[in-house]
């Protein structure tokens, strides 16, 4: 829990330590070896993270989560057909995840060519486009299949999306260095 806490205050190097603590006691935790996963594809690092979710997958091979994990891993490595096989077994997570998977579903589409397939998967995971990603790739197939009307309109929610991104997190900066004056001296 406390490398959840570290991980979610993006404390990287805390939150790999307690992992560790944690899976030195029991190789086999659950919540260690999803938490250390994550860290080590959000640090750009997906083949430690693949190696990491495979492990966790021979004690759980049904787990939505790890699934995802090792998706999301595959597919920052470019490694998209082998990403398919978990994919495919997250297409009946909870309501919440589905926008993650249709969207890593649309990235392994695209990159195999299939355009329109593509397309029907990234629109599915709009709900979840937070920085505007989702909307420039969806621009870019729209462009490549004729599409010019979509693929500008896909292009301005994009950017709206990302300058929305840029100005929340000038505000939370000017919230934390307000809330304590010592880091701006730094």
């Amino acid at each position: 829990m406390v490398g959840d806490l570290y991980r979610h205050q993006c404390q990287p190097d805390n939150a790999m330590s307690e992992y560790a603590k944690a899976l030195a006691i029991d190789s086999h935790d659950p919540a260690a070896q999803l938490g250390m996963a994550a860290i080590q594809l959000s640090e750009g690092h997906p083949e430690q993270a693949v190696l990491l979710a495979q492990a966790a997958l021979a004690d759980r091979p049904q787990d939505l989560q790890l699934n995802l994990m090792m998706s999301e891993a595959l597919v920052a490595s470019h490694q998209y057909t082998e990403a398919k096989s978990y994919l495919e077994k997250c297409l009946d997570a909870p309501a919440d995840l589905l926008p993650q998977v249709h969207g890593l579903l649309g990235r392994v589409d695209a990159a195999e060519g299939k355009t329109s397939s593509a397309i029907q998967q990234l629109e599915l995971a709009l709900p979840s486009d937070k920085d505007g990603s989702l909307h420039y790739q969806l621009s870019r197939l729209y462009r490549k299949s004729g599409d010019t009307a979509r693929a500008q309109k896909a292009t301005v929610e994009a950017q709206a999306l990302a300058n929305a991104r840029l100005v929340s997190a000038t505000i939370a900066i000017r919230e934390t260095t307000a809330l304590n004056p010592q880091r701006t001296n730094q």
